[in-house]
């Protein structure tokens, strides 16, 4: 670390290093030194059959469709899946041609560890998918941090006709308003639009929140 004592780390299954570089200032810097030797093999995060954890966060990932089942985080005691539609977060959905009546499920899963932790841990869903060769989604947590990374890989066929690639998230966020960073202004869907607005689709920046009173969640 910056001060000369080792910070924890990890070698990923990659062949990679992970350390955690915690308390960079912002506009500001830290200076790190790599020396060989073994890890610092600290942390909580921890991956085992279709649950993750890292001290911040539990999350369980449903064994059929993929998605994310529950998700459940230090300080707010609801559960912020709403399981009440089958759908979950970061579910996967597929539109042959225009009409969005009958959205295509993936198919069956197989939910392996990638890496066990317990600074970075990670499970990989892989499924068939309509519309694509192969969907990879991996789901990654670092220890003490309170988010999950998602990363969707989609190996898409050539398709030439119309279809559309949908990643749902059902947020239990009761009378939750959603917020969404567009170029130059933070929006809110219907709320801030004038009337006959396009609604087809939002140009989204970084950042979309769903928020009530007491919680919610940022994407």
């Amino acid at each position: 670390g910056p001060d000369g004592r080792p910070v924890p780390s990890q070698r990923l299954s990659t062949g990679q290093l992970a350390f955690l570089a915690s308390d960079v200032p912002p506009l500001g810097a830290k200076r790190f030194a790599l020396s060989a030797g073994q890890p610092v093999a600290t942390g909580t995060a921890k991956a085992q059959g279709n649950t993750l954890s890292n001290g911040a966060l539990v999350l369980t990932v449903d064994e059929k469709t993929g998605a994310i089942a529950s998700l459940k985080t230090r300080g707010i005691k609801p559960e912020l899946v709403d399981t009440s539609g089958g759908l979950g977060l970061n579910a996967y959905r597929y539109v042959a041609g225009r009409d969005p009546k009958d959205p295509q499920p993936n198919g069956p899963v197989k939910i392996n560890v990638k890496e066990p932790g317990p600074l970075v841990a990670s499970l990989v869903v892989e499924s068939e998918a309509p519309g694509c060769r192969r969907l990879l989604r991996e789901l990654r947590v670092v220890d003490g941090l309170d988010h999950v990374d998602l990363l969707n890989m989609v190996d898409k066929e050539k398709i030439r006709t119309q279809e559309s690639v949908h990643f749902g998230f059902a947020f239990n966020v009761p009378e939750g308003v959603m917020r969404m960073n567009t170029p130059l202004a933070v929006v809110r869907p219907e709320e801030d639009q004038l009337p006959g607005a396009c609604k087809n689709y939002f140009t989204v920046g970084r950042w979309v929140d769903i928020s009530n009173k007491a919680y919610g969640g940022t994407w």
